[in-house]
C-alpha cells in the first residue's frame, strides 16, 4: 500500500485515501475505480470530461475524476483533486485509460496494470505465494512435498497471470482505440454546437446613464410637490422631451420668478407645458407722482377669482 508514501501524506489526502480505497474495494475490479455508463449519462459535463480523457498525462486526467468521486464521497472538488494529485505525485495511485488504479489490491486481486511484464507477473505471483502461511511440519517429507506444491502453484499462477495480462492489454488497446474514435466526435459534434450558440446568442447591451436624470428635473424646477407622481410621468419621456424641458426651465423661471405661481410638477409634465410659448409682462411706463400703479394682466385675472 505503499504506506511510507501515504504517511508523507496531509491528513486531508489521506482521508480522501481510506474513502476511495472502500470504493476500489467494493468494484468489480477491486483495486480500481473506473468511471461506468450511468454516470457519464447522467453529466452534463460528458463533454468535457471525455476531452479530459484525451489527454495523455494521467495527472491531467485527475479533474475528471474528482468531479464523480464527489457524489461518492462527500466531500469538495477542489479537496478530492488536491488529495488525488498529491496521491498521483507520490506514486501510490496511477491512472490507466478511465480508471484509477491502486497497484498493490490491483495485483493482489490477480490484474496487472499495462505496463507490468512477465516478470513482473512472476515476481508478483511469487511474493504471494511467500508470504502464504504455511503449517508446520516435523518431518523433512513433509517440508520437501510443501516446497514441490509451492513450487507447482506459483508455475500454474504464473501461466494464469501471463494469460490475463496478454487479454488484459489487448482489452485496453481495443477499447483505447474505440474510445479515441468516440471522443474525436463528441469534441468536434461539440465544437459546432458552440460555434452556433455564439452566432445566435445576442450581443450584451451596454446601457449608458440615464442624462437628464429626473433628480435634474427636480432641482432645477425647485417646487417640491408630489414627487413620486411626477418622478412616474417623467419615466414616461422621451430622451429628446427631457433635453427640451432643461433647456426650457430656466427662461419659464425667468418669466415667472416667484414660484408661487409656477405650475406644480406634475401639471407641468402632463399636460407638456414646455411645449408653449414663454410671455413675458410688459415693462412698466414710467409714472407721475401720485398716479396708480397699472395693473398688469395676470393681476387683472387674479383680481376677478
Amino acid at each position: 500500500m505503499a504506506s511510507g508514501n501515504v504517511r508523507k501524506c496531509s491528513e486531508t489526502t489521506r482521508g480522501v485515501y481510506v474513502d476511495l480505497l472502500c470504493i476500489m474495494h467494493d468494484e468489480k475490479r477491486r483495486g480500481s475505480y473506473a468511471l461506468h455508463d450511468q454516470e457519464l449519462r447522467h453529466t452534463n459535463t460528458r463533454s468535457k470530461t471525455q476531452i479530459a480523457l484525451s489527454k495523455p498525462s494521467g495527472y491531467q486526467r485527475l479533474p475528471y475524476f474528482a468531479e464523480f468521486l464527489v457524489k461518492r464521497t462527500g466531500s469538495s472538488k477542489n479537496v478530492i483533486l488536491k488529495a488525488l494529485q498529491e496521491l498521483y505525485q507520490r506514486e501510490i495511485i496511477v491512472v490507466e485509460g478511465d480508471a484509477i488504479i491502486q497497484p498493490r489490491m490491483y495485483r493482489d486481486n490477480g490484474f496487472l496494470l499495462a505496463t507490468d511484464t512477465d516478470e513482473t507477473a512472476a515476481a508478483q505471483s511469487a511474493e504471494t505465494t511467500d508470504g502464504a502461511d504455511a503449517p508446520e511440519a516435523d518431518s523433512d517429507d513433509l517440508k520437501n512435498n510443501d516446497k514441490k506444491d509451492a513450487k507447482k502453484t506459483s508455475q500454474k499462477s504464473t501461466k494464469k497471470t501471463r494469460a490475463r495480462a496478454s487479454r488484459e492489454r489487448a482489452h485496453i488497446h481495443n477499447g483505447s482505440e474505440s474510445e479515441n474514435n468516440n471522443i474525436d466526435n463528441s469534441i468536434s459534434n461539440n465544437s459546432d454546437e458552440n460555434e452556433k450558440s455564439l452566432e445566435k446568442s445576442p450581443k450584451a447591451k451596454i446601457t449608458a446613464p440615464e442624462s437628464p436624470s429626473f433628480t435634474d428635473f427636480w432641482d432645477l424646477y425647485d417646487k417640491k410637490r408630489d414627487r413620486e407622481t411626477s418622478e412616474k410621468l417623467w419615466a414616461k419621456l422621451k430622451q429628446a422631451d427631457r433635453e427640451a424641458i432643461i433647456a426650457y426651465i430656466p427662461l419659464y423661471k425667468e418669466a415667472e420668478p416667484r414660484k408661487k405661481f409656477r405650475k406644480d410638477p406634475t401639471t407641468f409634465l402632463r399636460h407638456r407645458a414646455w411645449e408653449d410659448e414663454i410671455i413675458h409682462d410688459a415693462p412698466a411706463a414710467p409714472r407721475r407722482p401720485g398716479q396708480a400703479v397699472p395693473l398688469t394682466d395676470k393681476d387683472k385675472e387674479y383680481k376677478k377669482w
